[in-house]
């Protein structure tokens, strides 16, 4: 083999083992809201009130 291919193959590896490990991370960011998450305005219950007054 001549030296220019494998270091073509070489950094073509590289690269598609770097977008794999990519999308590994990504992928549970990428995932649709789970029914419990109601959107970004509705009031989770650890920012409500423990006295019941507010």
């Amino acid at each position: 083999m001549q030296l220019p291919f494998v270091v073509v193959l070489f950094l073509a590896l590289a690269v598609l083992l770097a977008v794999g490990i990519l999308v590994v991370v990504a992928m549970p960011h990428l995932r649709a809201p789970r029914e419990e998450d109601d959107g970004p305005g509705a009031e989770h219950p650890r920012h409500t009130s423990r006295t019941g007054r507010g």
